[in-house]
């Protein structure tokens, strides 16, 4: 990945959840970047995921530009996953259960703000 398109993606982090998401995602080990660029080359949505070495991922971030969402970005971006991964793990606020859930994930685990929630390939 380019460098000015890695720049892009943690500038889109940072303005979806309001965070500062280098540090986060520049610690992570073994982690992999997905991005989705438009007609111009520029970045609307991507994500981080850590991965194990049991070919299971969890997702760390996942965001699409605002002006992007409903426009399958982001089942892109899954379906990336999906074909490199046995099995995905992602914690999640309420307002994203029912993207993952359409998605094919199932949720295992609620702590009253969030849902944990898990997917496993049936190809592996």
């Amino acid at each position: 990945m380019k460098n000015e398109h890695y720049e892009q993606y943690l500038s889109l982090v940072e303005t979806v959840f309001h965070a500062r998401a280098s540090s986060i995602i520049d610690n992570s080990k073994n982690k992999r970047v997905y991005v989705e660029f438009n007609s111009i080359d520029s970045v609307i949505g991507g994500l981080t995921i850590v991965e194990s070495d049991k070919g299971i991922g969890s997702i760390m971030y996942m965001c699409v530009e605002p002006n992007c969402r409903s426009k399958g970005i982001g089942g892109k971006l899954l379906q990336q996953l999906h074909e490199d991964f046995k099995g995905l793990i992602t914690l999640r606020t309420r307002n994203a259960e029912s993207f993952y859930l359409k998605h094919g994930y199932k949720t295992i685990g609620d702590n009253g703000q969030h849902k944990f929630m898990i997917k496993y390939n049936e190809l592996f």
